[in-house]
Parts: C-alpha cells; sequence; structure tokens
C-alpha cells in the first residue's frame, strides 16, 4: 500500500534522524580514545551531538503533527534543552539545519540559534536564506530569529543592514525590527532613518520600530538630522509610525525641542499609544518645551488637562509661571487642575487659594 505525502516524509526524517544518532555514536566514540583526541576533535563531537539534538527534535515535533505554535515552540526549546550537548554552541550545526531541505529541521534551528553565541557573519546568511526558501508562519520565524541573535559583530551588523536593501518586504521589517534592538552605531541609525521615508507602510513600521527600539540613540552625535526626519513621521498615516517616532523623540531628549509643537497636536490623537509616547516626548524637553505648552494652554488646546499635568511634571520656576495661566482658563476642571498643581509644587499664592477654596 502506498504511503501519502506526510508519511513518506516521516519516515524519511525518522531515517535520518537514526543516521545522524549512527554517525554521532561512532564519532563520539572516536574522539574519546587517547591518541585520537586531536585538536579540534572535541568541539566537532560536541558539534555532531548538536546535530542529532536538532533532528531528533525535529522527528518529536513531526510526531505531534507538524505544528509551529507557541505551544509546540515551547515543547521543542524543551527537548533542545535535554538534549542539547553541555558547553557546546552547535554553530556548525545550526548553519547546517537553516540549509535544511526539511522545514521542521529548519524551525527547530531558528529555535536554537540564542545558543550560537556572538552573532556572525554566517549566521545572517544562514537566516536570510532560510527565509529566502520559507513561506508564511515559517519565513516569519525566520525574520524574528534575527532579534535572538546575541552580541552581533559589526560584520554581522553590516551584513544584516546590505541585506535590507535586497529582502522581501516581510524580512526587510524584521531586519529593520532586529537592528534597532541590536545596534548602537549611527550607521545603523542612518539606515533606519532612509527606510522611515520608504513608500512601503510596512517598511515605514519596521523603520520606526526599530528607530524607538535603539537605546544609544540619544547618546549619538549629529542627531539634528534625525529630529527633522522623526519629526515629519509624526504626520505619517499609520498610528504605529506616530508612536514609535515619538519614542524615539523622547530618546533624543532635550534636543527634540524642535518637535514640540507637533508633539502636542498628537495630544488629541485618538491612538492612545501616540498619546501616551508624544506626551512622554514632550516631558523628555523639559523647561525645553514651556514655551510652546503656553501657547497651547492659552490657546484652549482640547487636551488642557494633559497640558497642566506635564507643566507639573516639569516643575520648574517657567512651569510654575505658565501653570498660574491655568487659573484663569475657561473650564474649571483645568483651573481646578492647575491649582491644584501649583499647591503641589509650593505655590500658594491668593489666585491659587481663592480657585481651592472656592
Amino acid at each position: 500500500m502506498p504511503l501519502d505525502r506526510k508519511a513518506r516524509r516521516r519516515w524519511m526524517l525518522l531515517l535520518s534522524a537514526f543516521g545522524v544518532l549512527a554517525v554521532g555514536f561512532l564519532w563520539v566514540s572516536a574522539t574519546s580514545e587517547g591518541d585520537a583526541r586531536g585538536a579540534g576533535q572535541p568541539d566537532a563531537a560536541l558539534d555532531m551531538r548538536a546535530q542529532v539534538a536538532i533532528t531528533s527534535t525535529a522527528l518529536q515535533v513531526q510526531s505531534l503533527g507538524g505544528l509551529r505554535g507557541e505551544m509546540a515552540a515551547q515543547l521543542a526549546r524543551d527537548w533542545l534543552d535535554s538534549r542539547w550537548p553541555a558547553g557546546a554552541t552547535g554553530r556548525s550545526a545550526i548553519l547546517a539545519s537553516l540549509r535544511s531541505s526539511d522545514e521542521t529541521i529548519r524551525w527547530v534551528a531558528l529555535l536554537a540559534v540564542p545558543r550560537y553565541g556572538p552573532g556572525d557573519v554566517p549566521l545572517v546568511d544562514g537566516l536570510l536564506h532560510c527565509a529566502r526558501r520559507s513561506s508564511g508562519d515559517l519565513q516569519a520565524a525566520a525574520g524574528a530569529a534575527f532579534k535572538d541573535i546575541a552580541r552581533p559583530t559589526d560584520e554581522a551588523l553590516e551584513a544584516m543592514r546590505a541585506a535590507c536593501q535586497e529582502a522581501d518586504v516581510s524580512t526587510r521589517v524584521a531586519l529593520l525590527r532586529a537592528i534597532g534592538l541590536l545596534a548602537r552605531d549611527t550607521m545603523s541609525r542612518d539606515v533606519l532613518l532612509e527606510f522611515l521615508g520608504d513608500s512601503d507602510p510596512r517598511t515605514r513600521v519596521g523603520a520606526a520600530y526599530g528607530l524607538a527600539a535603539l537605546e544609544a540613540l540619544g547618546e549619538m552625535p549629529d542627531n539634528d538630522g534625525a529630529v527633522v526626519r522623526l519629526t515629519e513621521a509624526l504626520d505619517d498615516a499609520d498610528p504605529h509610525v506616530r508612536a514609535c517616532a515619538c519614542r524615539a523623540l523622547q530618546r533624543v531628549g532635550p534636543l527634540a525641542a524642535p518637535a514640540v509643537e507637533r508633539l502636542i497636536a498628537l495630544l488629541g490623537d485618538e491612538h492612545r499609544q501616540v498619546v501616551r509616547w508624544a506626551t512622554s516626548a514632550i516631558l523628555g524637553c523639559g523647561d525645553e518645551a514651556v514655551d510652546s505648552l503656553r501657547w497651547a494652554l492659552t490657546d484652549g488646546h482640547p487636551a488642557s488637562l494633559r497640558l497642566v499635568w506635564l507643566l507639573r511634571s516639569i516643575g520648574s520656576k517657567q512651569a510654575q509661571q505658565t501653570l498660574m495661566l491655568s487659573l484663569e482658563h475657561d473650564d474649571p476642571f483645568v483651573r481646578a487642575e492647575g491649582a491644584i498643581a501649583l499647591h503641589a509644587l509650593g505655590v500658594d499664592d491668593a489666585p491659587v487659594l481663592a480657585v481651592l477654596v472656592g
């Protein structure tokens, strides 16, 4: 009776697993003999055992019907933990498995990427190869694995930046996000800023996310151009781009002062995350934001209560003077919040007491 395609695939994977196990046993036996322990052989034996761990885990995943959800991923990680040889990075095994013709082996190899050690160019190439020959959930998993690269070398980051130009949109977005999480250099910042103006909205979201995740952004030189590009992104039609641009400007700190007026306008945005990060970015500007907050407060901004909160949080003398203007606001709630804010800052002048008592 002929076997169906799924059954044939399972048998092929089973035979591959037995073959790897047999070769691994012979290899480890050979390296355990005194004179046979030459330079490099113990590492090769560990790599072979890592390959056995990947292949046998893939076989067990296949027994579950090839599921690749989060629960299956956690089970696969547990199986890898129990089988992975102590002290092994398994670099060769991971690289070979990322290029395997079997999708399940590639998927298990992606789960093993955090074990690889310092990320290098071969690992970046392996992940790109895996993403190119995969589709659907597996392609998404290959893209997501870029952020799992540990301590990438400068060469690896350069390979990731270069790959952004040629990769498909899904992989490019994943690369941009990973660059933001992993990099600390101005070249990566500039690449992210370049793609922030891309015509594809998904690419812009990926670049904005990368810039928001770039922890070293505020410490980088020549950020004036970055502030200009990020300010332009505040007008993007996609709320994720707007929110991430606000988050990135918050990292820049007082240098983001030229963007304050636009950030104040976003306090009325319909998306909560945009409002949250716009508020944080304004607060990060400190006294540099007070003049713009004064104009917005006296102009009857619909988010005047939030303006009062910002001024109270800044708390400087200049902010206190601006808060005095809130006592004359048309909205009684704004007047009350302004008086409470001033009282909390230690200002108990007659106008403040009049509002509090009245």
